[in-house]
Order: C-alpha cells, then structure tokens, then sequence
C-alpha cells in the first residue's frame, strides 16, 4: 500500500491538521513533518495537531520536529513519541547538510551509471563490428571457393 509524507506547518498547527485530516485515509501516512519554527513540540498547539494526526500514522511512522535556523533545539520527546514511532529532531542547517550530502552521493551515482553505459556501448559496437567483418570475410571465402570450383 503506497504511503504518503505529510507536512504540518504553523502558527494555526490545529486548524491546519484537520484541513490535513480531511484529505487522509486512516494508517495512509508513513512520515509527519512539523515545521515548528521557534516553537517547542511541547508546545499545546503542537501536541494537539499531532495526537489529532496520529490515526493516520502507519504503524513504526515516523514524526520529524523541524526548526527554524538559529532557533535552539526542541526537547526530545514530544506528542507522538510514544510507542514505536521514531521523533527526530532536525534544524535547517543540518537538514541542508543532509541534502547536500545525499545530492553529492546521486551525482557520483550517476556519474558511474554513465561510465558503465559507455564502456556496454563500446562493447556492443566492438562487437557487432567483429561480427559484420567477419560475416563479410566468411562471404568472400565462399564465394572465391566456389569460384575455384567453376574454374577447375
């Protein structure tokens, strides 16, 4: 069953998580990002918009608190963090760092998947040459042996 990435952004956390709410299936959500700018998770509004989230979690989801740059790290442990369902806390900068890393790894990927496709289509042109040159000599051969067999 395909699962969704759901992001919750402020100030009005709860009137946004029902707006959020009304588009969900039960158990359809596989992460939750709340962006929370300079604000706790401990904060009531927060905890309220997660717990009324929680339904639509799948089992094992996981509930990313995002702060804004220069704001100081939210407590660990927040609304959703009971049970089996991971909390991470992520500022901006780290989330950049994470991006660029992994946008520095697809690169060097990619790199490599070309490289490999070159080296495959010089083998195939290789080969369909060898293959062309010797069906051409194969011909030839046959041609002058029968050619001598005219000609006695």
């Amino acid at each position: 069953m395909p699962t969704l990435v759901v992001e919750l952004t402020g100030p009005d956390f709860v009137k946004n998580a029902a707006i959020i709410a009304q588009k969900l299936k039960i158990g359809s959500v596989s992460e939750l990002r709340v962006q929370l700018g300079r604000l706790s998770p401990e904060s009531p509004n927060v905890k309220a918009a997660v717990v009324s989230l929680k339904k639509f979690l799948i089992p094992n989801a996981a509930v990313y608190f995002v702060t804004s740059a220069g704001a100081p790290p939210a407590p660990a442990g927040g609304p959703a963090g009971s049970g089996s369902q991971p909390m991470f806390l992520v500022n901006s900068a780290e989330a950049q760092q994470i991006l660029t890393q992994i946008q520095t790894n697809s690169q060097q990927q990619q790199i490599e998947r070309w490289q490999q496709h070159q080296e495959l289509q010089t083998k195939i042109f290789n080969t369909i040459q060898d293959v062309t040159t010797n069906r051409a000599k194969t011909q030839d051969k046959a041609f002058n042996n029968m050619d001598a067999y005219i000609r006695g």
